[in-house]
């Protein structure tokens, strides 16, 4: 039953490591999402919202 018990065990670490990058990412997406706004801001010359943003043209993020 020790295999069962150090199976979990490492079950356990690789979830929370699992969790932690998932929150890095969300972190990063935020991050991303700020510096595509700025630059847009950029490029437009005017203070744009986020959804717009998203509608600008690709190849400006």
């Amino acid at each position: 039953m020790a295999g069962n018990s150090d199976r979990e065990e490492k079950k356990l670490k690789v979830n929370a490591r699992l969790d932690r990058l998932e929150a890095q990412v969300a972190i990063l997406k935020d991050a991303l999402k700020k510096a595509q706004v700025e630059l847009a801001d950029l490029h437009f010359g005017r203070r744009v919202s986020r959804e717009q943003a998203d509608d600008r043209d690709p190849e400006w993020f």
